[in-house]
């Protein structure tokens, strides 16, 4: 599969919501409630569309998304500023084929070029395995609020980063 990595444009927004839904809804239904799932996994509405649209071109968070021809199939970002990996998620029919670690480092290699030294996240409890295997390490464990108000529990992780990875834009 020739996938590219690359800088997330406006017109992915929808994707990246189907996406972002289909990916909590498949991947996390044995770690949390189905509440919290669904508070979790956006509905596609226009305003969550209008977020991801404003997200991307926010300079501060940084998107990736990962294609194979025009199909998204995985999508993650980095706040540089802050330090922080918010997230990396991927199409559940493409699930365990190496992506999410390809816009891993794509995302790590950002950081790198924006002089971060050391990343941080908030994982969700089914995601601390891919982590883990891409170098993270466990801080502590703690909730992150939803929109909803509700609280999820997740694992505070990071990383040291010792240089960019290989190349940026092929995968």
């Amino acid at each position: 599969m020739n996938i590219e990595i690359n800088l997330a444009k406006e017109e992915d927004a929808e994707s990246i919501q189907k996406l972002h839904r289909a990916s909590v809804r498949t991947n996390a239904g044995a770690f949390y409630s189905t509440e919290i799932i669904e508070a979790w996994a956006k509905p596609n509405t226009k305003e969550v569309i209008e977020k991801i649209k404003n997200a991307i071109e926010d300079p501060k968070e940084l998107l990736a998304v990962a294609r194979l021809d025009e199909k998204v199939l995985g999508f993650g970002s980095v706040v540089p500023e802050e330090n922080e990996l918010r997230a990396v998620y991927i199409d559940p029919q493409y699930g365990r084929l190496g992506i999410g670690t390809k816009i891993l480092q794509f995302l790590e290699n950002i950081a790198v070029e924006h002089n971060v030294k050391k990343l941080r996240l908030s994982a969700s409890l089914n995601a601390e395995d891919f982590y883990t295997k891409n170098g993270y390490k466990v801080v502590d464990h703690s909730f992150h609020t939803l929109r909803t108000g509700m609280k999820m529990k997740c694992v505070n992780m990071e990383k040291l980063l010792d240089g960019a990875q290989t190349s940026l834009n092929k995968a």
